[in-house]
């Protein structure tokens, strides 16, 4: 896409967008949003506008596609969309495609990559037992679109993989001798792009914070058959580098799992943490605050995990999001159990725009009301709340907590994210409040704690 960005036509549209580079580019609304301001601003359509809800977006798609393609002859847009399949909607599902215009102006391309099965495995004559052909490929089948299968990297690709990643770590990586490479590059797992990224990262590891030699490491490492199963084994070792930095009494045997903790609680975070946020949170949890050195660890280990987003770490994987919400999640009152603990620590930040992103979904997750409650009628947290970032989730969760059908009811959806089954552990229903009621009853303890002023007020 670079490369076409540079001897493009002058008139040609080029249109990116990548599911899951980032925790809102999951949500299809954003998606939308992104495209039809491009579109709009592209071509110079200042009579038409961008609606903000799903369903609108929806609609006006196909307006934006038809317009843009007639303001010029031939038109050239071209819309790459990588990962279909993990798009999620807020009122139906997105991997139905019911988005996707199945009609394009002259013109209009749209370029869309998904995944053939909905669990991992390979498709022949006969689907693997327990498998089942994704929504989004069989949609893109019964609409006939031209598909390209992406193979297993072959023997040669993966020497040239390997040969540009030791030119890029000559130093950590200077000692990986040919028979080591060959051993890699026939492993039948590394054809997979992850496995083979995986194993990568972990020898560079291996060299910077481990004495175990290259040998040790790749047996190690090949001895797992998927690249699930070898991320499972790299995330332990990491974590016994973490731990060995700790400086201990010798008396002391207490292990304190300092990095299962930040794995935890970048899964359990709603759009990320900084740095400063995994240390407190950390250190919330274990009563202990994190040395220097395992910060640096810990910094360096994420480095080939995470990517960073306005400063908050994300992982840049979805099968390192998985492997961590099974090795070190496993059940749901762990996980709810976890969104308490970062209500607790988004709780105690001053009213700040930070606070408002994070602490309603923690809040709502574990079923806490009456906390969330007392943070949408805070009367100091208002005037944030009233803002164009924020004012459409305030409204949706004072929506959520004045229906009537509220109690008695369980958790099925959230305001502020998706609800899966690793959160439903009995939470308590969402209440039915009287929205008038609870602001004069905020507006009067307010009055009581800070005596304001009338113009205050």
């Amino acid at each position: 896409v670079n490369s076409r960005r540079k001897v493009k036509h002058r008139d040609e549209f080029l249109f990116q967008h990548f599911v899951g580079c980032s925790p809102r580019s999951t949500q299809l609304t954003h998606l939308l949003h992104r495209l039809e301001s491009a579109l709009k601003d592209h071509f110079q359509l200042r009579e038409m506008e961008v609606p903000t809800s799903e369903e609108r977006l929806r609609w006006s798609l196909n307006r934006f596609l038809a317009a843009a393609a007639k303001k010029q002859f031939p038109a050239r847009i071209v819309i790459v969309l990588d990962a279909v399949n993990r798009l999620r909607g807020e009122s139906s599902a997105a991997d139905t495609l019911h988005w996707l215009p199945t009609d394009l102006p002259q013109g209009v391309r749209i370029i869309v990559s998904t995944v053939e099965l909905e669990q991992s495995g390979s498709l022949h004559n006969n689907l693997d037992e327990g498998s089942r052909l994704h929504r989004t490929y069989t949609e893109l089948r019964r609409r006939k679109c031209p598909t390209i299968r992406l193979q297993p990297l072959s023997i040669e690709v993966r020497h040239l993989i390997i040969g540009s990643f030791l030119q890029l770590n000559q130093q950590a990586l200077q000692s990986l001798e040919q028979a080591q490479q060959f051993r890699i590059v026939t492993a039948k797992a590394s054809s997979q792009p992850l496995f083979l990224r995986t194993i990568l990262h972990a020898l560079r590891l291996g060299f910077e914070l481990s004495d175990t030699s290259i040998d040790q490491q790749i047996d190690t490492c090949l001895a797992a058959e998927t690249p699930s199963e070898l991320i499972s084994r790299v995330l332990d070792t990491c974590s016994g580098y973490v731990d060995s930095t700790a400086n201990k009494n010798p008396g002391d045997r207490t292990v304190i799992r300092f990095f299962s903790r930040v794995l935890t609680a970048l899964f359990t975070s709603r759009h990320g943490l900084s740095d400063t946020e995994m240390w407190g949170i950390v250190e919330l949890a274990t009563g202990e605050p994190l040395l220097s050195e395992q910060r640096e660890c810990i910094r360096r280990i994420l480095r080939d995990f995470t990517f960073s987003v306005n400063g908050l770490r994300s992982f840049s994987h979805v099968d390192y999001s998985t492997v961590v919400s099974n090795e070190y999640i496993s059940a749901p009152e762990v996980h709810v159990r976890a969104h308490h603990l970062m209500a607790r620590f988004f709780g105690k930040l001053p009213p700040c725009a930070r606070k408002l992103d994070a602490l309603p979904y923690h809040l709502e997750v574990s079923g806490t009301w009456p906390r969330l409650r007392a943070a949408l009628v805070n009367v100091q947290m208002f005037h944030l709340w009233w803002t164009s970032a924020h004012k459409t989730e305030f409204l949706n969760l004072w929506a959520s907590l004045t229906a009537r059908a509220n109690p008695g009811a369980p958790i099925r959806k959230l305001v502020t994210g998706e609800f899966n089954e690793t959160m439903r552990c009995a939470q308590p229903p969402r209440p039915c409040l009287d929205l008038v009621e609870e602001y004069v009853r905020s507006v009067d303890e307010y009055k009581f704690s800070y005596s304001p002023s009338d113009d205050g007020l």
